[in-house]
């Protein structure tokens, strides 16, 4: 267009193939929205065919993340640490925390199954919250009891670059739990920085 000779117009569309016509228009246009989003999120233009599959896994991201609230308040999510060595020492000289989901039922959710769903929506950054707090509340422990503390690694998604307030939050937590920042190590992940 020569009004508008800078611009790029990029199609991202879904399709689907009405295989049974008595399902409805509701339901196809359901299916080729469903194809539609999962194209724009990995960042592609054309068009996705919809298969089956990509509604359960949809489904399955959805109730995913209508889950997280219940889950943090009932405190489903578990601290892992992992230790960081020194080559050269061989010494403890800190860790990475991790969360893990476990459900009351016993069953583990692995963060493969529920970050990128967590990230998509959002909701990542209450998970980071919630992780980071139980980082401050271990080492709040450790100190109390008087052992050697190790500075630990907590992970930031893009989402917290957004909020103006974010360091203010993080140092009013250390506060909080007396922990001092040297204490904390934030982790800021490839496609944040970017």
């Amino acid at each position: 267009n020569e009004r508008y000779m800078d611009s790029k117009l990029e199609l991202c569309s879904g399709a689907y193939v009405i295989t049974n016509p008595e399902a409805g228009i509701v339901q196809a246009l359901d299916n080729a929205n469903t194809a539609r989003k999962i194209l724009k999120e990995k960042g592609r233009s054309g068009v996705l065919l919809f298969e089956p599959s990509m509604r359960a896994n949809r489904m399955k991201e959805i109730a995913l993340i209508h889950m997280l609230d219940e889950a943090l308040e009932n405190s489903e999510f578990y601290l892992y640490l992992q230790p960081k060595f020194s080559l050269e020492t061989g010494k403890l000289i800190g860790a990475e925390g991790l969360s893990r989901w476990v459900k009351p039922t016993g069953e583990t959710i692995l963060p493969s199954e529920f970050i990128p769903s967590l990230e998509k929506s959002g909701k990542i950054v209450q998970l980071d919250f919630y992780m980071y707090e139980a980082v401050l509340r271990q080492q709040k422990k450790w100190l109390a009891a008087g052992y050697p503390v190790v500075p630990v690694s907590v992970n930031l998604s893009r989402h917290h670059i957004k909020d103006e307030q974010l360091v203010e939050k993080l140092v009013n937590l250390l506060e909080t739990y007396g922990v001092d920042s040297s204490l904390i190590e934030i982790e800021i992940t490839e496609s944040a920085f970017i």
